[in-house]
Order: C-alpha cells, then structure tokens, then sequence
C-alpha cells in the first residue's frame, strides 16, 4: 500500500522486515529492490535484480518479480524479457501483478497491450 501511495521509504522498511521472514522465495527482496529503484537508489535495485536472476534457474524467484524490478528501474526491454519468461513458464503471480502499480512504467510502452493480449489468451 505505501508504495502505491507514494510513500517510498515507508514500503522500504515493510519490504526490509519482509525480506526477512518466511514467505515467498525473495518477494520481500524484489519489492524491496523495486522500491529502492523508485527512491533513485537504482545501483542497489540492479545489483539485487542481478542476484535474483542468477537464482532465477534454481526456483527461488519468480520471473515477474524480476520483472518488476526493472519495471521499477524504468528499464522496459528487460522488464518485457522477465515478462516474457513469467509468461512461458506460466508464472502464477503474473496476472495479477501486471496491471498493478509495480508495471505503471511498462503501461506506456507500445508492446504492453500485445503482450496483456497474449497473456489473457494463454489462458
């Protein structure tokens, strides 16, 4: 909710303490890296985006969650190549993060509606 408020700082100190409980494999790490991408702190949100995407094979992180980094980042080519891989591995959270505030940047980008179209027809 802080995040989609606007109130960075605030969700960086949720996503902290989230990152540290159990949960979803690294969710808490990926918003957290999110966040700091939004505060500007973008070489601390790249550098968790790379980890993440070395885990990426092993299942410890899900593509849209990677994703969403980049999204975060404004870096939209490979925002849509994690997008891409949540959508060829049928990544259960994609459908319902994609039209939320973690994706706004990629909205505006001309391949989105293609992409959404794709998606809602893969079922």
């Amino acid at each position: 909710a802080y995040e989609s408020q606007k109130k960075y700082q605030l969700a960086v100190e949720v996503y902290q303490r989230m990152a540290k409980v159990d949960g979803p494999p690294n969710k808490g790490r990926a918003h957290l890296a999110r966040t700091f991408a939004r505060l500007g702190r973008t070489a601390e949100a790249r550098a968790v985006a790379r980890e993440l995407e070395t885990l990426w094979p092993t299942g410890q992180v899900a593509p849209t969650e990677i994703a969403s980094i980049y999204a975060g980042l404004a870096e939209n080519d490979r925002a849509f190549f994690w997008l891409e891989k949540a959508l060829q591995t049928l990544d259960v959270s994609l459908r319902d993060s994609i039209r939320m505030v973690p994706f706004s940047n990629v909205h505006d980008d001309p391949r989105y509606d293609e992409f959404l179209r794709r998606m809602l027809a893969a079922g």
